[in-house]
């Protein structure tokens, strides 16, 4: 999923940067963007709303999550 993601990106010519570690020990250097994903890894986070809600936090248009 995320190489097609970064293949789309560059055929279109937009932004896409990319964080190839664990998340979410890398949110503090992952920048906000318009759009997050992650692939392959909910069924393996024993705790999901921690996990979730970095994610969200780093989505520009962030939804607040309660």
């Amino acid at each position: 999923m995320l190489a097609a993601f970064m293949t789309e990106s560059l055929q279109r010519g937009v932004a896409h940067p990319t964080m190839h570690r664990s998340w979410p020990g890398v949110s503090h250097d992952a920048p906000v963007c318009d759009v997050v994903i992650c692939h392959h890894v909910l069924y393996n986070i024993p705790d999901l709303e921690p996990f979730v809600k970095a994610l969200d936090a780093h989505a520009v248009n962030a939804w607040p999550l309660s």
